[in-house]
């Protein structure tokens, strides 16, 4: 079976991530990096020749079968429609976009061109997360009266962004993600308050989302948490239903590093950056396979552009709301 010819929009953390994961699938072969730094794209690339500073280039030179887009946030809507428009499948990082207009013209450019597009929502490939949403999705903790998300994160996160985005942006949206692929219910309503004491972007968002059936999720997402403390990342779950609640610990852990020569206690991550006998595993390898079949077989990605669209409508109406002060319908 001939290996999937994939190009890569973005060659950031995430970018380098991606690859790490295609490599590990063996299901693609990376031919070709665009970024807007040359050097980062050269590192990442397959030889010097692969490696450009406009994605027009790319698509051309290259002709690759899908497009990973792991540009910034506000990038994805251009690099996105014309991959789709050269003709490749796209699988792009989360959010989908900033603004459900950009998404509408995502999904527009893949219906068009008759190629898929696929939204990179790795909490639906984490098992920890997944094991919840199937099991409320099959009625265990029967009808939802409350959800409460939690992701916190440390100051270094926005820092290495150069405060670029959004905490809503780069963490909120996970949980929103994830409550619209967990809970029966379309939302009806956001409202969302921010506080910005200690970054030149918001500390700390609280957003609240009501849905039809009466239920209501309180979502938590901060980046304000110490540069030095141990744990970082602290995310929690948890749906109280009529029948029962489930509860997802999904911080990064579980194995703590004292050391001498590193200095400060390390936690480990576990889950998502992990590498086992030289290949990259969890969520995001898992997600870069999913896409890499898809593509193979033609059918459809389990977080789509529709359900990307989704989580951006929750995103910008918590945004406008933080703007007015007041709720937004949806």
């Amino acid at each position: 079976m001939d290996k999937l010819r994939i190009g890569l929009i973005g060659a950031g953390w995430m970018g380098q991530l991606r690859t790490k994961a295609l490599q590990s699938t063996g299901e693609g072969v990376l031919v070709g990096v665009a970024d807007v730094n040359l050097s980062r794209a050269t590192a990442l690339a397959p030889n010097r020749e692969a490696a450009f500073t406009d994605m027009r280039e790319l698509l051309e030179k290259t002709q690759p079968d899908a497009v990973i887009v792991a540009t910034s946030e506000s990038a994805h809507r251009e690099a996105a429609v014309v991959a789709l428009q050269a003709g490749a499948h796209v699988l792009v990082e989360k959010p989908c976009a900033t603004t459900v207009q950009d998404c509408d013209a995502m999904i527009a450019a893949s219906e068009d061109s008759g190629r898929l597009l696929m939204v990179g929502h790795t909490l639906r490939f984490d098992p920890r997360y997944a094991l919840a949403a199937h099991r409320i999705q099959n009625g265990e903790i029967g009808e939802t009266i409350h959800a409460f998300c939690r992701r916190n994160n440390t100051v270094n996160s926005p820092a290495r962004l150069n405060f670029s985005t959004g905490v809503l942006q780069f963490l909120g949206i996970h949980e929103f993600d994830w409550l619209l692929w967990s809970l029966p219910d379309k939302p009806v309503q956001v409202s969302a308050v921010a506080v910005r004491k200690k970054l030149p972007v918001d500390d700390t968002v609280f957003t609240t989302i009501c849905f039809a059936g009466g239920s209501v999720a309180v979502v938590e997402t901060s980046w304000a948490l110490p540069a030095q403390i141990t744990r970082g990342l602290h995310a929690e779950a948890q749906v109280v239903g009529t029948e029962g609640a489930i509860y997802v610990d999904g911080s990064r852990g579980g194995v703590l590093l004292h050391s001498s020569a590193v200095g400060d206690d390390e936690l480990l991550d576990t889950v998502y950056t992990v590498e086992l006998n030289g290949r990259l595993s969890g969520p995001a390898f898992e997600e870069t396979r999913h896409f890499l079949q898809c593509v193979r077989t033609g059918e459809s990605p389990c977080c789509d552009g529709t359900s990307g669209r989704a989580a951006v409508s929750i995103l910008e109406a918590a945004e406008q709301s933080i703007h007015t002060r007041t709720p937004i319908g949806l």
